[in-house]
Order: structure tokens, then C-alpha cells, then sequence
């Protein structure tokens, strides 16, 4: 998606007419259910205005909402530098678009998670690499591509701080009805947790905040007439500032979404209230342990949903089938856990996956040797992309699809955001139930 100078043509929408049209978006399927690649709009900000005697001109392009038509460098769109975020889901999309780019002699630069991961498999691919964070080494990147030193070579960060080199994303024009909201906030980044079925540690190390007053900077340039404001810190509430924060949010008159662990969540009550009472709308909770529902590890997870729900919050929630080895039998009575779980507690929101062996987890280590799929299949709400010990793939398929299937249907739907206290709230989430099933359902044609 080009990135062009911010223009303020869209924001006189009221947001009753702005709701209207998202509605209409969610009814056609056109909208997307993702957010603006917050990476690239740093990225953008951390190129520099020349390179010599040159002016630098930025475009990106965002695959979630058109595929980039790469036949447009064959004219005066030809680009003097290329840069890809790739991550393991997409690595043989990346190869092909890295291909398609050195053919046409058009150096090519390649980051993401999976870069930090694997940074020498995207070395083979013939492009030059980023580990860790790029805002920090972006501005050489580009001084040594327009002075063609840059090498097939890995540019490293030198430190997990993903914050380093992070200042407030610039003001882009993105048309408000191709995401789910435009306005996205990271007031920190990594986790300070390391999950068995997650990356995040490995790739950005432990949590840390940015800068309190770049964060209200960020803040203050956020519309409310373009969404609400998504957080994207995997743990929001571990800021160290996270108060000052929540109070900013609620000054600024907006509404919010935010990630954060079941437990640190039990460990802030008053964190919670505070949300509420500042313009939270959502609170996704991670929940990393599946046995022992409804407690474990000493939370007890309806006690922490009730909480955010008495403050006006919707509870959302993440839950993970599969870990480890399990046998058919205890694959059925976990689905049947999680089932009931979430029916019981009427959760509005839901994302249950399967656990997929990204590189240099617990899950990855624990079933190497049995991937059968290729990344590109790496989605957990798809099919299963190893062997199971102690079942066949389409056993693990059919368990998990029954799961969706009965989570998903209409009225099952319909009685988890029976909670949801406006009509209006209702209907985007019901609208997002619907689409978050047709995703998985697409991913599933043999069981239909």
C-alpha cells in the first residue's frame, strides 16, 4: 500500500457515518480484519529525507490488503531499494518477491521476525538481511545502497531492544475502510514470558517501554474518527508507566484494545479499573496453560474475566490445542475444556489455535523431526503442520474443526456477545465471529 503525505480529506467522517461504512465493509468481506504494518511505518520513519546529494522517496505496500503488483518495476516505478518483513508464514512469498526484485537488478533488503530467527536461510535467498530491530540500522542500510556498498550481509541491531532507534511512526494516509482500525500503538515490545508455542521472547527478548512522552506524542496524533486504538504490546500492562498511559488514552478521549498475560492481569486489579474507567473497550487475555481450566498456576481465569467485565471491559481470549504430545482422547477432553470454557463465560472475541513449531520454541524443538508442512502453511488456525505422536494429522484436523465449527456457529455466536451491552457492539463482533470463521473454514475444504 503507497504511503503518501497525510492528508485530512477523511477525517471529517462522523463516526455514525463512519460505522455505517465499516459496517457495509464487514457485509461485502472487503475490509480486512489486520492493522497497518506498524514495522514498515517505522521503517518509513527512520529513512532518511536524502541519501548524498539524492532525495529518498518511501512507498509501502501492504500484501493484507492487495497483492504487490511487482510488473510496475518494469517502468519509472523502478525502485532503487527494496525492503521485505518477512515472517515464517511468509517465507516462500519472500523468496519469490526477493526473486522477482534481483532479476530486475533491484538490491534487496529483508527483516521480520523470521529474518532474526533464520537470518541465514534469507541470506541464501540472495538478499541482504536485518536481525533484530531495523529502526536502528536503517539509515546505513540506505547510505550504503545509495553509495552501492550494500552487500549481501547481515545488518544486526547489536541489542534484543526493539525500542532502540523508535520515535512516533510518521502521519500516512491509509483509507480507514481497508483495516480494522489505523490507529496502532506500541508502547513497548518483547514479553517477558517464554511460552512453549511462542516467538516473541526469541525474537525481541524481554518486555521493554518505550519513552513515556513518545508514547503521548504518539497518542496525540491519533484520530478518534479512524478506529479504535489497537495496542500491540504482547503485555501492555508491564509498562512501567503503564497508568500514566491508560490516563493519557482517556484525556485524549479514545477508545482502546490491549494484550495482556492472565497473569499479570490477576497481579493488577487496579490496572483493570483504571482501563475501564478510561476508555478500554477490549481486554485479550493470553492464557498459556491449558490444563486445569478454569485454574491454574494459581490464576483462576474466570475470576480475572469477571473482573474486567464488572469494569465495562470485553473480555477477549487466546487459547492454544495441542501442546506437546497429547493422545486423541486427551486432544477430544482438552476441545471439550476450551469449549466449554468459553461458552460458560460468554466470550465475545476468541482466537483458539493449534500450536505451531515456529522456530526455536519449546513446540519447534519438541517436534522437529515430524513438520510436514511447509511454512507457508504455518498458520494456527489451519490444519496441523506436523505429525502427531499419537494420532493422525486428520484426526488433530477433525478435533480442531469440530472445536471451530461449534465455537463459530451462528448461535453459539450469538450467545458470546450476548454480553456486549450496545447493539452496535454486538453486531461488529458478530460480523467479526463470521469472518474469523470463514478464514479457518477456508483452510479446512476436506472437512466441509
Amino acid at each position: 500500500y503507497p504511503v503518501e503525505k497525510q492528508t485530512d480529506q477523511h477525517m471529517g467522517a462522523e463516526k455514525q457515518g463512519f460505522f455505517e461504512k465499516r459496517l457495509l465493509s464487514d457485509l461485502s468481506g472487503k475490509r480486512s480484519l489486520s492493522t497497518p504494518p506498524l514495522g514498515l511505518l517505522r521503517i518509513a520513519t527512520a529513512t532518511p529525507e536524502s541519501a548524498g546529494d539524492r532525495t529518498v522517496d518511501v512507498r509501502i505496500y501492504d500484501e493484507a490488503v492487495e497483492p504487490l503488483d511487482t510488473a510496475r518495476w518494469d517502468g519509472n516505478l523502478k525502485p532503487d531499494l527494496v525492503g521485505f518483513s518477512c515472517t515464517t508464514a511468509t517465507v516462500e512469498r519472500t523468496r519469490s518477491l526477493v526473486r522477482q526484485a534481483t532479476v530486475r537488478n533491484i538490491p534487496v533488503v529483508v527483516g521480520g521476525p523470521h529474518a532474526t530467527l533464520k537470518p541465514d536461510e534469507l541470506l541464501e535467498f540472495g538478499a541482504t538481511v536485518v536481525k533484530g530491530g531495523g529502526e536502528a540500522v536503517w539509515s546505513k542500510i540506505v547510505q550504503d545502497a545509495a553509495d552501492g556498498r550494500l552487500i549481501k550481509q547481515i545488518y544486526e541491531n547489536g541489542s534484543q531492544d526493539h525500542t532502540k532507534g523508535v520515535t512516533k511512526p510518521p502521519r500516512i494516509f491509509f483509507d480507514p475502510h481497508d483495516y480494522f482500525s489505523i490507529n496502532v500503538l506500541s508502547a513497548g515490545e518483547g514479553c517477558s514470558y517464554s511460552c512453549p508455542f511462542c516467538s516473541t521472547r526469541l525474537v525481541k527478548g524481554k518486555y521493554k517501554g518505550r519513552n513515556l512522552e513518545e508514547v503521548r506524542t504518539e497518542i496525540d496524533q491519533f484520530n478518534p474518527n479512524d478506529g479504535t486504538v489497537i495496542i500491540t504490546d504482547d503485555n501492555f500492562f508491564m509498562h512501567s508507566h503503564i497508568r500514566e498511559i491508560i490516563e493519557h488514552l482517556g484525556t485524549r478521549g479514545h477508545t482502546w484494545f490491549a494484550t495482556v498475560s492472565s497473569k499479570i492481569a490477576s497481579d493488577n486489579s487496579d490496572v483493570i479499573k483504571l482501563a475501564g474507567q478510561n476508555g478500554c473497550r477490549a481486554l485479550y487475555l493470553g492464557i498459556d496453560r491449558l490444563e486445569g481450566l478454569p485454574k491454574n498456576n494459581g490464576v483462576d481465569y474466570e475470576e480475572i474475566i469477571n473482573k474486567i467485565r464488572v469494569n465495562g471491559i470485553i473480555p477477549s481470549v487466546g487459547l492454544v490445542l495441542g501442546c506437546g504430545n497429547p493422545t486423541k482422547t486427551e486432544l477430544e477432553l482438552e476441545a471439550e475444556q476450551i469449549r466449554d470454557f468459553l461458552m460458560r463465560n460468554r466470550i465475545p472475541v476468541i482466537h483458539v489455535g493449534n500450536s505451531i513449531p515456529y522456530p526455536g520454541t519449546d513446540e519447534y524443538f519438541l517436534k522437529k523431526g515430524r513438520i510436514t508442512k511447509s511454512t507457508s502453511r504455518f498458520d494456527a488456525q489451519g490444519p496441523v503442520v506436523y505429525e502427531p505422536k499419537h494420532m493422525s494429522e486428520a484426526e488433530f484436523n477433525s478435533v480442531y474443526f469440530q472445536l471451530c465449527e461449534d465455537l463459530f456457529s451462528v448461535p453459539n455466536i450469538l450467545r458470546r456477545i450476548s454480553t456486549v451491552g450496545s447493539l452496535r457492539g454486538r453486531m461488529e463482533f458478530f460480523f467479526y465471529n463470521l469472518k474469523r470463521w470463514k478464514h479457518i473454514k477456508n483452510g479446512f475444504p476436506e472437512l466441509q
